[in-house]
């Protein structure tokens, strides 16, 4: 069998680690050359399919993608971009499989999260229907682990533990200050002020719920205009 292209891309949310799954996918192809002779990565995501603005990732260096591991950010550049169906946007589809097909992408990893798995899908459906089967792969990413089946999606973590460990490195330098400060401890002492700590993700009790079960005290959330308490008997288990 004649190897193919692949076509890796980015979506939504980035995360401390989307950076070490794209260097995992380019690494393993290179490993499989005899079936994956290139991989394309899109610039912002699959907008970059979509303008055929592709990074040719056979052009960087072993190093050059082994450091992807520690680089913050999307490398590639990501984006919220939500395909229509075939009904609603035929052309973009059209468009889409036109440069698969001018690049001879056999294979698509869609990095991402919710939105991300259901595009990957609509893909594969419509790449067979229009005559250019695409096999698609959903790359797991998510900040607050809610992909059905997965376990512990990759960037979970890292938001778990920045998200438990901050509001308590906050507190303890509150506390120094506190100690050594006599108007500042009297000042908390008899008026504890609330403290604030913005993170993204849809299902944010699962996010907040770290630190709620580090520490075993409830956090509130303030999710557009409703306030909800989340509590540690409230949530699943890690």
């Amino acid at each position: 069998m004649t190897a193919r292209n692949a076509f890796y891309a980015q979506s939504g949310g980035v995360t401390a680690v989307i950076n070490a799954t794209a260097c995992g996918v380019i690494e393993t192809a290179r490993k499989h050359k005899n079936k994956i002779a290139n991989v394309y990565a899109g610039r912002n995501g699959i907008i970059g399919a979509l303008t055929e603005d592709m990074v040719n990732t056979n052009r960087e260096s072993a190093a050059t993608i082994a450091a992807l591991r520690h680089t913050p950010g999307g490398a590639f550049g990501s984006a919220r971009y939500k395909l229509k169906s075939l009904e609603e946007n035929r052309a973009e589809y059209e468009r889409l499989i036109e440069v698969f097909a001018a690049h001879d992408i056999g294979y698509f990893f869609y990095n991402g999260g919710n939105d991300s798995m259901d595009t990957a899908h609509k893909v594969s459906q419509i790449s067979k229907k229009m005559g250019f089967p695409v096999t698609c792969v959903g790359v797991p990413k998510t900040v607050d682990n809610d992909l059905p089946i997965t376990d512990c999606c990759p960037g979970f973590g890292s938001v778990a533990k920045y998200v438990a460990v901050s509001p308590m490195e906050a507190a303890l330098d509150v506390e120094s200050m506190a100690a050594s400060i006599v108007e500042t401890a009297t000042y908390l002492a008899t008026e504890p002020k609330p403290g604030q700590q913005s993170v993204i993700g849809r299902s944010l009790s699962t996010v907040f719920g770290t630190p709620t079960q580090v520490t075993g005290k409830p956090i509130f959330l303030l999710i557009w205009d409703t306030l909800c308490a989340v509590s540690i008997e409230s949530l699943p288990p890690l």
